[in-house]
């Protein structure tokens, strides 16, 4: 029962956030990427790229109005302000967005529902194994995980958290969301 008013208030949550979309400035622009010889090159690009260009601000009415921005809108203001503003649901998604980008990989929005926080965690396939990155905000871990809910526990510091995960992908050019699979 949980989940479904969890998965409801999130399906809410994107309606309003698509509303609104329409609403704002977007740009089909999107920032040029660098060429990487190794993953570990492509991980700090990414690091850096979150810490120089992220920034975090609160939703409007002190966060009770919870939007996602669109890719695009994100675009728009990196392209013109040089960074990116949004809260957690909106920095998470950009950096789904620069994961699948960077290392065309398998991506998930984590909702840590206890935490009232959302993070971004990405798979990365090395040699026969996998690792898994988090990103929270202007964070990047590069420290590597045996599995997603590894890396999730080692963020949460919390085996006993309540999570909604979203694998995502992106959908063809005809939109700028990022939506689940």
């Amino acid at each position: 029962m949980e989940n479904v008013i969890l998965k409801s208030l999130i399906e809410l949550r994107n309606n309003i956030s698509k509303m609104i979309s329409k609403l704002i400035k977007k740009t089909d622009w999107q920032p040029e990427l660098p060429k990487y010889e190794t993953i570990d090159q492509a991980l700090e690009y990414m690091k850096a790229f979150c810490e120089e260009h992220y920034r975090w601000k609160a939703d409007p009415v002190y966060g009770l109005l919870d939007n996602v921005y669109s890719i695009k809108h994100l675009n728009w203001q990196l392209k013109n302000k040089g960074i990116i503003e949004g809260d957690c649901d909106d920095l998470a998604t950009y950096s789904c967005y620069m994961a699948l980008r960077i290392f065309g990989c398998k991506v998930y929005r984590v909702n840590i529902i206890s935490m009232l926080h959302v993070i971004c965690v990405f798979e990365l396939k090395k040699a026969q194994t996998s690792e898994y990155h988090s990103v929270s905000n202007q964070d990047v871990d590069i420290q590597p995980y045996g599995t997603l809910e590894e890396c999730i526990k080692a963020y949460t510091e919390n085996t006993h958290e309540t999570t909604v995960i979203e694998n995502l992908v992106l959908k063809d050019q005809s939109t700028d969301r990022i939506v689940t699979a």
